[in-house]
């Protein structure tokens, strides 16, 4: 039986966050963008962690879904405060990505 973890993300997680990004859309929009973006993204998968990984010390919240058996990160959050000027005080969900073999 599988366990998970929710965990707010440190910079060390980012590169498997831009991977669970990647392979999500990887799977997830292939009928709807070009074989070649989704590779490209899957392909710049160091390059996007590095941006992660800077968002990340500077402050920006990922929450992440971690499987304690094998340490994987299956889920990931990205979250801010609400782009909404008439809720300054709230927050918003950007992106939530869940590797395919994750989703139910």
């Amino acid at each position: 039986m599988e366990k998970f973890l929710i965990r707010k993300a440190k910079p060390e997680d980012a590169y498997w966050i831009a991977f669970v990004n990647a392979h999500t859309w990887y799977t997830a929009y292939s009928w709807l963008i070009p074989e070649k973006v989704l590779k490209t993204r899957v392909d710049s998968i160091n390059e996007r962690a590095e941006k992660t990984r800077e968002f990340i010390e500077n402050g920006k919240e990922y929450l992440i879904i971690e499987n304690i058996e094998t340490s994987e990160i299956v889920w990931m959050l990205f979250c801010g405060p609400s782009r909404n000027e008439d809720y300054p005080n709230s927050g918003e969900i950007v992106a939530i990505y869940v590797l395919p073999q994750y989703q139910k």
